[in-house]
């Protein structure tokens, strides 16, 4: 079918392409001081995941925002939430530890801005260590952790003395939950109007994938190619389905030649909701889950 093209980017940031998934909520009147932090910092995190197309992160720090914003900020996210390797792990493990006598301590209260700090550089740390791919990121989280920690535990000193000296009531031991599921990591490139092949942006978003694959050793690939509605049902299906093709050829170009699971939706699952012939940019996309 005959269409004019116009230029789009291939790949969108997400942080345009799903806002409407993104909201980070309002702040409470309930909200504390550390509430505030943890609201701020989680919205930020939320935004650069988008931005990087990673979905789901992005979703889950926008919801993690939404939960402090409301006066019931969320605990540092549990180990079992991630699939972590050594020496991540450990260090991991150590830190949370930490994290979490320093904030029921008294952190929250007698340094609001540091306990939320080194709550946002942890999970941030735990974050990149589960992507386990890019070095740099990982080392700026943990070092804004030991950071926000180092300024805690000082401010933190003169209350654990004392509650050294005049308690000795043993805690209990905690209970070890149940290992969480990993989430699976998903991702999306986007489309230019009425096209199936791969841009320079979407390229680079599949290159860095692949190698993210080569990594992580066995992964369940996902891919769901979609359409728009500027053109008829039978035809955007058809279009999805080039689309999905097109991302299987760039991965097996990467050496990707695990099983992928490939489908093709055409207009019926947009991600903007659209009249009938209206074209949206955001909905030509194929999305890229991967299920460890």
């Amino acid at each position: 079918m005959p269409r004019k093209a116009i230029g789009i980017v291939g790949v969108l940031g997400l942080s345009g392409a799903l806002a409407a998934c993104a909201s980070t909520g309002e702040i409470s009147g309930d909200a504390t001081a550390f509430d505030r932090e943890l609201h701020a910092g989680y919205a930020e995190m939320s935004q650069r995941e988008f931005d990087e197309t990673d979905l789901v992160d992005g979703r889950a720090f926008a919801r993690r925002a939404q939960m402090a914003g409301a006066g019931a900020p969320p605990d540092p996210e549990p180990l079992a939430m991630r699939k972590l390797v050594e020496p991540h792990r450990s260090e991991l493990a150590d830190a949370r530890d930490r994290l979490t006598k320093a904030l029921g301590g008294g952190g929250k209260e007698k340094a609001p801005s540091d306990s939320a700090r080194a709550q946002l550089g942890f999970d941030c740390w735990m974050q990149e260590a589960e992507e386990n791919f890019q070095p740099d990121d990982i080392a700026g989280c943990k070092s804004q952790f030991m950071t926000a920690m180092s300024t805690l535990v000082a401010k933190l000193e003169p209350m654990e003395r004392q509650t050294a000296e005049t308690s000795t009531e043993r805690l209990p031991e905690p209970q070890t939950a149940a290992p969480a599921q990993a989430a699976p990591m998903q991702y999306a490139v986007f489309f230019a109007f009425d096209k199936a092949s791969i841009t320079p942006k979407a390229r680079t978003v599949i290159d860095s994938l692949a190698q993210q694959l080569k990594q992580a050793g066995q992964v369940k690939v996902e891919l769901a190619g979609h359409a728009d509605r500027a053109g008829p049902t039978t035809y955007n299906q058809q279009l999805s389905q080039k689309r999905v093709e097109a991302v299987v050829s760039e991965l097996k170009k990467n050496g990707i030649d695990a099983a992928i699971e490939a489908k093709a939706f055409g207009e019926s699952q947009p991600i903007v909701a659209t009249g009938d012939g209206v074209p949206e940019p955001r909905n030509r996309r194929v999305e890229i889950k991967l299920d460890r």
